[in-house]
């Protein structure tokens, strides 16, 4: 075998593996917020206000802050997708999610207004609300079946199971006297 073609194949053996670590860990990610905001409800106000900094920094720390406004201000519009925001509410849900407008040379309404005003009207909807305000709403769309595939996608038939992984075997979980039929 070719020296470059056993290295590529070892390459894509580890990169096929540390793909599926990835999707591993991040169900687990999810799962652990899902179970953190289901506990936090429960908690009474006071332990709400005493964890309520630690829980947004880790939050925010595994979605990737480094994500910017306008992703930001995407996300806050997608999330209700039926109601309609002024520049005001999405910069206060944005304070309350804890983005970081550190970075940002103007205040944060007027860096959101600029953001709300980009988008382009195939995006989001706008509309003039009861206090004059201009509202938006993000419009919902199916995505596209594309024939392409990113190129960093891994073809789901070629996935590699992680070193030491078992299948198991479905047949020793059938209850007794069920093997047979």
């Amino acid at each position: 075998m070719d020296e470059y073609l056993r290295i590529f194949q070892d390459h894509l053996t580890k990169l096929r593996r540390l793909a599926l670590q990835q999707l591993e860990t991040r169900n687990e990610i999810e799962k652990v917020i899902h179970m953190l905001s289901a506990t936090y409800s429960m908690l009474s106000e006071n332990d709400q206000k005493a964890v309520s900094d630690a829980f947004k920094t880790v939050v925010r720390l595994t979605e990737g802050q480094e994500r910017g406004l306008t992703e930001a201000i995407k996300s806050v519009l997608q999330s209700n997708p039926k109601g309609w925001f002024n520049a005001i509410e999405v910069r206060d849900q944005l304070q309350e999610s804890g983005f970081d407008f550190s970075g940002y040379t103007s205040n944060p309404l007027s860096s959101v207004h600029s953001v709300l005003k980009r988008f382009k009207q195939t995006e989001v909807k706008t509309r003039i609300g009861i206090d004059a305000s201009k509202e938006y709403q993000w419009i919902m769309r199916f995505p596209r079946l594309s024939k392409r595939r990113p190129m960093y996608s891994i073809p789901r038939n070629i996935a590699v199971p992680p070193p030491g992984y078992e299948s198991p075997d479905l047949l020793n979980l059938l209850p007794k006297g069920e093997k047979e039929k």
